[in-house]
């Protein structure tokens, strides 16, 4: 890992430079985090360091990122199709940054292309994940909330933004800390110094971040709930269901109803499980989800798991229910390990 950002920078610069074309990527269905990180670096290593370069995202933009795109006339303009991209990578040594990903399996599709990439460099603000084991170097920096305020901090110097680059920044920003919920001070100077850029309007980015709950989502809430159950441990109540889709909205809604943790398991073509939990209450008990359970997690389900302190993932195969239990039951036993410390400090004080 490279631990010092600006040693980071020159050697993604080197790294860069020696291949014949770049391409930024991200996980499954990009947020506007990813869209945002993935599009400045597209046009600092394009427009700085004059190469070729391309953005293809695995399964495309999820809804809030398409609105985004199309609002800044973006897509058609950068994005490349995958089948055109796979026809003519065999001719080029080629560089492939990925941001916003901690794990192999969040490529999907693009998975074996990017692990047979010349150079691989990632980029991300998740600690637990996998894919840093297949990189020629990497930028792992879980402090930053967000991966848009990592890049800035990493390119902002040497390629200042535009407004819409400025633009899209701020908005991957506000997306990732669920509008400063989890945002720190570092975050607020970024989110200043991003306003100050011409152009760059607070409201607009609001306005483009809200997108109407579709019917497909609301059913999956309401079946969630359906199938809710939940267990209590002294004043902490874990909650956990499964679902089709939308594992991320209907997490939060457990919150909104009350629970301290929220865990969520889907099973397609791989075995998902979100967890989420409230901050304050994470703190409280010196528990990390992203890694103290998810990557256990990834471990159950022959895949991997990482992520944030309050926001966490795991993916690979397995039985969806057992999955789902077996999660239940570390985030149990991490919450009894914290009581019974807690207890025990009371005890010697």
């Amino acid at each position: 890992m490279l631990n010092n950002i600006f040693n980071a920078i020159g050697r993604l610069i080197t790294m860069v430079r020696n291949n014949d074309i770049t391409i930024v990527t991200s996980h499954k269905n990009s947020d506007p985090d990813a869209l945002a990180s993935s599009f400045y670096i597209y046009n600092f290593v394009k427009n700085m360091l004059h190469k070729d370069t391309y953005i293809i995202l695995p399964e495309g933009l999820n809804e809030v990122a398409k609105k985004i795109a199309h609002y800044f006339n973006i897509q058609d303009r950068i994005f490349v199709p995958e089948t055109l991209l796979k026809s003519c990578l065999k001719y080029y040594k080629k560089t492939v940054i990925v941001v916003d990903t901690s794990s192999i399996e969040q490529l999907g599709g693009l998975k074996d292309i990017i692990l047979a990439a010349d150079t691989l460099i990632v980029i991300d603000h998740h600690s637990g994940g996998n894919l840093v084991e297949y990189a020629d170097a990497s930028i792992i920096k879980p402090g930053y909330c967000s991966v848009s305020e990592l890049v800035y901090k990493l390119l902002g110097k040497i390629h200042k933004p535009d407004s819409i680059e400025a633009m899209m920044l701020l908005m991957g920003i506000i997306y990732d800390t669920r509008r400063f919920l989890i945002a720190n001070k570092d975050t607020m100077l970024t989110v200043n110094e991003l306003l100050a850029i011409p152009g760059v309007d607070y409201r607009r980015a609001i306005e483009l971040l809200r997108v109407e709950m579709d019917l497909s989502e609301k059913i999956a809430r309401l079946k969630a709930t359906q199938r809710l159950r939940f267990k209590r441990i002294n004043e902490y109540i874990i909650a956990y269901t499964h679902v089709s889709a939308f594992e991320g909205s209907v997490a939060r809604s457990l919150l909104d109803l009350g629970a301290d943790i929220a865990i969520v398991g889907s099973s397609n073509d791989e075995t998902r499980i979100i967890v989420r939990g409230r901050a304050s209450t994470l703190k409280k008990l010196g528990i990390d989800l992203g890694k103290d359970v998810m990557p256990l997690v990834g471990a159950y389900l022959k895949g991997s798991g990482g992520g944030h302190e309050a926001a966490a993932a795991a993916i690979g195969k397995g039985r969806l229910f057992d999955a789902i239990n077996y999660t239940v039951k570390l985030v149990e036993d991490r919450i009894q390990k914290a009581l019974d410390m807690l207890s025990k400090n009371k005890v010697v004080r």
